[in-house]
C-alpha cells in the first residue's frame, strides 16, 4: 500500500483489503460505493467494520438493489439513479479533498 503517496480515494465496488494492521497504516478520507446485489457487498460491509475500528475518516454508501457495475453505463447492470448519485457524491469528496 501506498499511504503516503495517495491523497484520497474512492472506491466503486472493487476488491477490499480485510488486513486491519494494513488498513491501519492508511491516513486519507475514503469514500466507497456499492449495491446490495453486487457480490463484493459482505467485503464492504467488513471494510466498513474494520474502518470503523481503526477509526478511519472514510464512508461507505450503499445502493439497495443495485448490482456490480451499477455506474458503467454500457453494462447490463447500469441503475442511473445510483450512478448519478454516486457521481455527485463523488465530486463533491474530490472538491472537498484534492482541489
Amino acid at each position: 500500500m501506498l499511504p503516503n503517496e495517495i491523497d484520497a480515494t474512492v472506491i466503486y465496488y472493487g476488491s477490499l483489503i480485510d488486513d486491519r494492521a494494513k488498513l491501519a497504516t492508511l491516513e486519507i478520507p475514503i469514500f466507497g460505493f456499492i449495491g446490495t446485489k453486487d457480490r463484493l457487498h459482505k467485503q464492504f460491509i467488513q471494510f466498513d467494520e474494520d474502518l470503523k475500528a481503526l477509526n478511519k475518516d472514510y464512508s461507505v454508501h450503499v445502493y439497495e438493489g443495485a448490482k456490480h457495475a451499477f455506474a458503467n453505463a454500457s453494462g447490463m447492470a447500469y441503475e442511473a439513479e445510483a450512478a448519478e448519485d454516486s457521481w455527485e457524491k463523488t465530486v463533491a469528496f474530490r472538491a472537498k479533498h484534492l482541489d
